[in-house]
């Protein structure tokens, strides 16, 4: 000690600071996220863009646990891989239950193509308010929810229609892809 300052005399450790910047690189990481929608899309063809972001971030523990990225994160990643690397061979109406999509009846898929047709028609059918109307009377739904319903009727017709359905159904139906890989294709010399 000189004076009221302390005098290093001898270092003990060599200083090396540390790097700075990504631990991987974006090739890397977009390689990752293929591999991840490879395996995800070979168990379960059927889904959307946002359900594969969701199971990747969520059940997928190397990817959870190399990057912590939150879903829309993995959506951004998600999205050229599916467009570039997959093709849509087919669409379907399901039912979304707990995360997972389920197959929705040919009666219901009927009555939920009504209902969409009821909200966006032209003439706008008045039966939709008297289907909230009654399950109010019949307590299936509060005052307050029947009120609710009504107005996001008036401001978004697809949210009000999706939420009458989860009244009465219990699910949210959605429209769900078929996902299969793209055949590379060789150019004939």
């Amino acid at each position: 000690m000189e004076g009221s300052k302390y005098v290093l005399t001898k270092e003990l450790k060599e200083y090396i600071p540390k790097a700075k910047g990504r631990k991987s690189t974006k090739e890397q990481t977009s390689n990752d996220y293929e591999h991840a929608v490879y395996e995800l899309l070979v168990v379960e063809p059927w889904n959307t863009g946002a359900g594969i972001a969701r199971d990747i971030t969520l059940n997928n523990n190397y990817m959870a646990t190399t990057y912590h990225h939150k879903i829309r994160t993995a959506y951004n990643y998600i999205l050229p891989i599916t467009k570039e690397r997959y093709d849509i061979v087919d669409r379907r109406w399901r039912a979304s239950v707990g995360g997972s999509y389920e197959d929705m009846s040919d009666d219901e898929v009927r009555e939920w193509k009504g209902l969409m047709n009821a909200c966006f028609g032209n003439n706008r059918d008045i039966s939709i308010e008297q289907d909230l109307a009654i399950m109010k009377d019949a307590g299936d739904i509060s005052e307050e929810e029947y009120k609710e319903t009504l107005a996001k009727m008036n401001d978004n017709k697809y949210q009000a229609a999706l939420e009458m359905w989860e009244l009465k159904y219990g699910y949210k139906p959605i429209r769900v892809n078929k996902y299969e890989p793209k055949m590379i294709e060789f150019a004939d010399e």
